[in-house]
């Protein structure tokens, strides 16, 4: 039996950033799209509607320092990897955009300041796996009526090997110069490593895949109503010097989560 969680009843309410060279992957002058072998989200994937740009914005030129990519878990609580948030610079303020293409104004649904974040209290960037790559950020204002947040995985069964997996995000989509990123876009992958470690698996990815700026967003299952549930976070990946986002993707698993979600979630609203 599938397990799938929607934080806001339980909570009675639940590959790198890109950080310093986000700026030039979203000038609006680029012509290449996000998701690796994906494709384009239309403004009509009411599916896709939760899952948001997080953008790293400084709070004096208001240029664009930084990119990952959250899915809304509740209609005040983001979900995305710990290293999107962690350790940011004082002059860097975080802003969730809502719509399929952040550089088209006219595609912009709505803009939200986070207000607070936390990141899981054993994340460690140095390990080669078990990192605990996973945060909440908060947000006020609510959501836009159509906008309904994601069904959470509590099911270990739901992640497999070959289990095929949607990935969504805003990302680049040149491996070799790392261009194109600010529109949402979504493929198909398998499960290649369900076990890579207790808390994570893997994918590996060739020709389709994950890349800088699809760090935080959702891998989902689809279940037997046609329901989208969230089983994963991207995380991280390995690549060579110059071709980047290959070889393998990993990717923090929600199941095992699930309970730090839901309790970090309640402590990040109490005030």
């Amino acid at each position: 039996m599938n397990k799938i969680i929607a934080i806001a009843a339980i909570a009675t309410l639940l590959v790198s950033c890109n950080v310093n060279n986000t700026k030039l992957a979203l000038n609006p002058n680029s012509q290449n799209q996000s998701i690796i072998g994906g494709d384009k989200v239309s403004t009509g994937d009411s599916q896709y509607f939760p899952v948001v740009a997080l953008v790293m914005v400084n709070k004096t030129t208001k240029d664009y320092q930084g990119l990952c990519t959250a899915t809304v878990i509740t209609d005040g609580t983001l979900l995305t990897a710990a290293h999107c948030v962690v350790d940011l610079p004082a002059n860097v303020e975080l802003f969730a955009f809502f719509g399929t293409d952040i550089k088209n104004e006219k595609s912009i649904r709505m803009i939200r300041k986070i207000d607070k974040t936390v990141y899981h209290e054993s994340y460690n960037p140095g390990k080669m796996d078990a990192t605990y790559d996973i945060a909440l950020a908060s947000f006020s204002g609510g959501l836009p009526a159509d906008i309904k947040p994601v069904l959470l995985s509590a099911d270990v069964s739901q992640v497999r090997i070959n289990q095929p997996i949607v990935i969504t995000g805003f990302g680049v989509s040149g491996k070799i110069l790392g261009t194109g990123s600010g529109k949402l876009r979504t493929n198909t992958v398998k499960i290649t490593d369900p076990n890579f470690s207790p808390i994570e698996f893997g994918v590996g990815q060739f020709s389709d895949g994950v890349c800088s700026g699809d760090s935080g967003g959702p891998a989902f299952v689809v279940d037997n109503e046609g329901n989208f549930v969230q089983v994963g976070i991207v995380s991280r990946g390995f690549d060579f010097k110059v071709i980047k986002c290959i070889v393998n993707s990993y990717f923090t698993r929600v199941d095992v989560m699930i309970d730090w979600i839901t309790t970090e979630n309640q402590k990040l609203h109490q005030d």
